[in-house]
């Protein structure tokens, strides 16, 4: 289970906003079945978010109310001195910013579930190779399967076994077991949850062997082999990647930067431009962002590969 205490971007937590988030329930129930609110309820429901769906889409509504009125009060107190700040028009535009402003806010809370849910599935892809090499030599040694993911659970105790994402999924079934439910039936309940193509057909294997009475062992020979030679292919692909990638941060973040600078001061003492400080900082502000970017997608595009 995957918990979600505090509400994003308001940075408090949601046992403590139970009374205003009940006045925008009714909103969140009519918006939950929309495509984008029901893909966040669908996500928060994969990774087990302790948490309602209808709480986290009130406190979507809350943060764009917050961050639209946030918006607006800031354009307002920032044009204090200028002279049309109350006609019509100039408030009809700051409003319409600060809307535009307030549904990215809010579109960017509600993608977070589906964040999470990636990251939990290349966490989980991240330990694959280890955790199938550790059922293939205990099965191989005569284990019972239930055992073997009773050893890679949590429940083991023991951070030797800790498979992290792997072990949370396998804590699961051995608890649905321990309940009374098929190791079979579990483990394809497991299967037809998960995102990873991987895990799902590890897990349907495993069912699969253990409802017909075959060798594990030798048939996890096989996944392992095919899972090494997948994790080679990712490395070999991010390698591609990463030559592309650096010599467009170079330019963006460096080369461009520094040239529109040089250029900038080399033209203006030739003509006049009306350019001062805030030019410099608005160039430093944006190489900044930028480089954030970056950092995202070279982490975004790296494989979910334990070494």
């Amino acid at each position: 289970m995957y918990k979600i205490k505090y509400a994003p971007l308001l940075f408090t937590e949601y046992k403590k906003m139970k009374n205003i988030l009940k006045y925008f329930y009714p909103l969140a129930n009519v918006t939950m079945y929309l495509p984008l609110f029901s893909n966040a309820v669908s996500n928060l429901k994969k990774i087990k978010a302790d948490i309602h769906p209808r709480d986290y889409i009130a406190g979507v509504w809350l943060t764009f109310i917050f961050y639209t009125f946030f918006a607006f009060v800031f354009m307002f107190l920032i044009s204090l001195r200028r002279e049309e700040l109350f006609e019509l028009d100039y408030l009809l535009t700051m409003l319409s910013i600060s809307v535009i402003f307030g549904n990215l806010v809010m579109i960017y809370v509600l993608l977070i579930p589906r964040w999470i849910s990636n990251k939990l599935k290349r966490e989980m892809e991240k330990n694959l190779f280890f955790a199938t090499r550790h059922i293939m030599i205990h099965t191989s040694a005569g284990v019972p399967l239930y055992d073997v993911l009773v050893s890679i659970s949590h429940e083991y105790e023991d951070e030797t076994f800790n498979y992290g994402e792997f072990s949370t999924e396998f804590a699961e079934i051995v608890k649905k077991v321990r309940g009374g439910m098929d190791l079979s039936d579990a483990l394809e309940e497991s299967a037809r949850k998960s995102d990873s193509p991987y895990y799902r057909r590890l897990a349907w294997q495993l069912a699969n062997a253990n409802k017909s009475g075959t060798n594990i062992g030798k048939l996890l020979r096989h996944q392992i082999d095919y899972i090494s030679k997948e994790q080679e292919t990712q490395l070999k692909n991010y390698g591609a990647q990463l030559n592309p990638l650096a010599m467009f941060y170079m330019m963006v973040c460096i080369v461009a930067p520094t040239m529109l600078t040089v250029l900038v001061a080399v033209i203006s003492t030739l003509i006049t431009i009306p350019l001062g400080q805030n030019f410099f900082i608005l160039i430093f502000i944006l190489s900044t962002i930028a480089q954030f970017f970056f950092f995202g997608l070279f982490k975004s595009k790296r494989p979910g590969v334990a070494i």
